[in-house]
């Protein structure tokens, strides 16, 4: 049996109405900014709760237009240490300075003290990540730090779809939330980006910048913007996902208490541990180690069994691009985090039968693998 890392997910139904709503697009002749993604901006918005939604071609466009906002450049943007690529990226993009803040390996976000000390006159954003579909215990002190220091927070809730914390939805929390379509998200439309928010300037500026920077009454090219609108063939896509969201987090929560409840415990390795007031849509199960050597001695028994396990990131300022940029070296609980983690195989549409054959594999895994 050959278990992937990772499958987008559309049952049959789906299938037929996502077809439906393209070939509505194909009869109206309107491939762009029209009634799909209206639909898909309000569904979102009533879905999440805030007042504004709106679609772009990317999560880092959407990063892109919410930093812009926070006129970042010549100016300092805060980014945990434990991110993806893009957000790095789109800080430089947009003339910033992206300054990184260590982790908690408890809440998979910011360490709070570290953020505090990381903070200045020159720093114009937060960029907060909900690391593998989980929002951070600490999620409180991350928006007061921000209020108080009048910094714009933005959420990058690319792993979040449908998670929450206190029955607060990831992408409601910040000032401005920044959601990815990309084929491995929770929610998916090939690719694409949704932007949430509660601020009427952000959501003004979003909708110029999406279309060449254009006054959406006037026409007048009134700032620099390019052509980051998501197509309505995708919009098509997205808005049938959506709609099966809460079926879609329930199949991948019901996955994760399987392999909760049997994988084997041990001294070696812990799992992520859930309070009742968070919501996870595990986009990804994370373990996570005592030793690196461990996770790759893991990692490359299952490759013998065709099962695909995969660490979290790699740590960003490790990454190839950004190592002449001297992003920093000093994330000591990152670099533990990271290099320590492993994730196994899930997807919405995992079966119980591949599962068991996972949970299989990796206590045979488990028995190979020599502790130092």
């Amino acid at each position: 049996m050959k278990i992937d890392f990772t499958k987008p997910y559309f049952n049959k139904n789906m299938k037929k109405d996502v077809l439906k709503n393209i070939h509505d697009s194909l009869n109206s002749n309107t491939l762009m900014l029209s009634s799909k993604s209206k639909k898909l901006e309000k569904l979102f918005s009533r879905i999440i709760g805030t007042k504004y939604s709106i679609t772009v071609n990317s999560g880092t466009t959407g990063l892109q237009i919410a930093l812009r906002y926070a006129n970042v450049k010549n100016n300092e943007v805060i980014i945990p240490s434990a991110s993806f690529i893009t957000n790095v990226s789109s800080v430089l993009f947009e003339g910033g300075k992206p300054i990184l803040v260590d982790c908690n390996n408890n809440s998979l976000t910011f360490n709070i003290d570290d953020l505090k000390k990381k903070i200045n006159k020159k720093t114009k954003a937060i960029v907060w990540i909900h690391l593998a579909g989980y929002i951070g215990s600490e999620y409180k002190k991350i928006v007061e730090i921000a209020k108080k220091n009048k910094i714009l927070l933005i959420e990058d809730a690319s792993h979040a779809h449908g998670s929450s914390i206190n029955g607060k939805l990831a992408g409601s929390i910040g000032d401005v939330g920044i959601f990815s379509l990309y084929p491995t998200k929770v929610l998916t439309a090939g690719t694409g980006g949704i932007i949430t928010t509660n601020n009427k300037k952000i959501f003004e500026l979003a909708k110029s910048l999406r279309i060449f920077g254009k006054n959406e009454n006037s026409g007048e090219v009134e700032n620099l913007g390019n052509d980051w609108f998501l197509d309505e063939f995708r919009c098509s896509v997205a808005y049938v996902q959506l709609k099966n969201l809460g079926q879609i987090v329930k199949k991948r929560q019901k996955a994760a208490a399987y392999y909760l409840d049997t994988l084997p415990k041990s001294e070696f390795y812990d799992f992520l541990n859930l309070t009742p007031d968070i919501v996870s849509n595990w986009y990804h199960f994370p373990i996570f180690f005592k030793q690196k050597i461990m996770v790759d001695q893991i990692i490359l028994e299952l490759s013998k069994y065709h099962v695909t396990a995969k660490r979290i990131y790699k740590p960003v300022y490790e990454e190839k691009v950004f190592l002449k940029m001297n992003l920093g070296k000093n994330f000591y609980s990152t670099k533990i985090l990271l290099d320590c983690s492993l994730c196994l195989p899930l997807y919405t549409s995992i079966t119980k039968k591949e599962q068991k054959y996972v949970v299989q594999c990796f206590k045979k895994a488990i028995k190979n693998i020599k502790v130092e």
